[in-house]
């Protein structure tokens, strides 16, 4: 799944059988997916179902349901993970740092006094 901006791609495969006797089912799952809200985009290509989806309103998990849904069972493709930009990485950087010094609770300037002090 690769992921920019606002948007993830996810990959289903549709295995070779299914390609050979399709009786219309990738075809109503390509449609089910197109009228999914959060969809953006749903394509056949060769043997992989792709879509384009805005995660905080679909998961990966819901895609995959209504290809089910649809009589294609589909297995999600593996992917080497995605190099992240300078900018994520310096977040990614800032969060754990903060985790290490601050920990996990709240943050108070009073109590970030009293801890000076001691």
């Amino acid at each position: 799944m690769e992921q920019d901006g606002l948007t993830q791609t996810a990959t289903f495969a549709v295995d070779g059988e299914t390609m050979a006797t399709d009786d219309g089912t990738v075809t109503r799952a390509i449609e089910e997916l197109r009228g999914a809200p959060g969809v953006r985009t749903a394509e056949l290509d060769g043997t992989r179902l792709v879509v384009e989806f805005q995660p905080y309103l679909m998961s990966e998990e819901g895609l995959r349901e209504r290809i089910r849904g649809a009589g294609v069972q589909p297995a999600a493709e593996t992917r080497p993970p995605r190099r992240r930009n300078i900018f994520q990485r310096f977040v990614d950087r800032l969060a754990s740092e903060n985790q290490r010094n601050l920990g996990s609770g709240r943050l108070d300037c009073c109590d970030l006094n009293k801890a000076n002090r001691a």
